[in-house]
This record gives structure tokens, sequence and C-alpha cells, in this order.
């Protein structure tokens, strides 16, 4: 039976994420869920706490655990170009997901995962040692995940005018040198 409950869980989250795609997250109920998947509620909460839940668990699969694979290879730049075909493959989910706001708000699901997935880079690239730099990891991790969250939801808004490949391009131009390649000088 445990063999069986990580199929369940992504089969329900898949059935959140298509729901998504038809409508806004606040007007899906659970029985919705449950009906887009064939199972009963009971099923659900097996699995979730509830929809807030689920959806956090979509957000860590697509952000951070299928990103993993890329974290080894130490390239921030491969991380974002397959963070953005994720975001693009998946764009009507996010579109919808970002619309969310107040107390379980998306924006703070996308920081958290983004986050972790580049502190989980930055370690294995640098020390996070305090008396070596101004910033630890933590703090250059948040940074770069809500600047990164800005401009994917600027991205999203105008429609992915963009390829994946051209976003990815000029966030990382951005994020890794964005203000000083502004004022074209040393700073």
């Amino acid at each position: 039976m445990e063999h069986r409950k990580p199929k369940m869980k992504d089969f329900l989250a898949e059935s959140l994420e298509l729901l998504m795609q038809e409508k806004p997250f606040d007007k899906i109920t659970i029985k919705q869920i449950c009906d887009r998947a064939g199972v009963i509620r009971a099923t659900f909460y097996n699995h979730f706490e509830d929809k807030y839940a689920a959806l956090d668990y979509i957000a860590d699969e697509l952000l951070h655990e299928e990103q993993k694979v890329f974290v080894a290879s130490k390239d921030i730049v491969h991380v974002i170009l397959s963070l953005c075909e994720t975001i693009y493959d998946h764009r009507a989910f996010f579109q919808r997901a970002f619309l969310l706001q107040g107390q379980n708000d998306f924006d703070n699901m996308f920081t958290r995962h983004i986050a972790q997935l580049i502190e989980e880079l930055l370690g294995g690239v640098r020390d996070d040692d305090a008396t070596a730099s101004l910033y630890s990891n933590e703090a250059l991790s948040l940074y770069f995940a809500n600047a990164f969250m800005y401009l994917c939801k600027e991205w999203l808004r105008e429609g992915c005018r963009h390829t994946p490949q051209e976003f990815a391009a000029y966030s990382s131009g951005l994020l890794l040198h964005g203000l000083r390649d502004y004022l074209g000088k040393e700073m």
C-alpha cells in the first residue's frame, strides 16, 4: 500500500493542476479535485491537509524536485533555463496560481521553493561562512528567488512573448550581472 501512495498523491496534484487551467484556485473545491481524480474525499485527505497543501506540493515538484537533477552540475544558468522551460510548459497553471493572494499566497510558495533550490546550488559552489562573504547563502537565495519571481510574473503577464530560452538568457543576465551591466562600469 505504501508503494501506491506517491502515485495517488501525484494523481491528485495533477487533478488540481488541470482544474486550475479551467478556473481560479479559489473556485476549486476538494470535491471537484476528487471527482476529477475519481476518488473519494477521504483519499484526498490521506495525502493533503487541504487544497493549499496540494498547491504547495505541485509548486515543490515543479520548481524544486524536478530541478534537483541540475543542481549537481553547479550551473545556475542551466538551472534557470530548466525552470523557465518548466514554467512555460505549465504556464496556465502558474498564471492562475499567481492570482492567489492572502494568507496562503502563491508568491510565498514560489519564492520558498526557488530559494531552497538556489541554496542547494550555492551550497555546492561556495561555503556559507559569514567571515568569507557579506551575504549568507540564505540571504542570496531569498534575494534571487524574489527577483526571479518578479521576472517570471512579468513574463507570464505578458503572455510569454519570449521563448523559454530567450527568457532564461534575459533572466540569467539580469540576475547575475544586472546593475553592473546597466551602469556599464565597475561599481
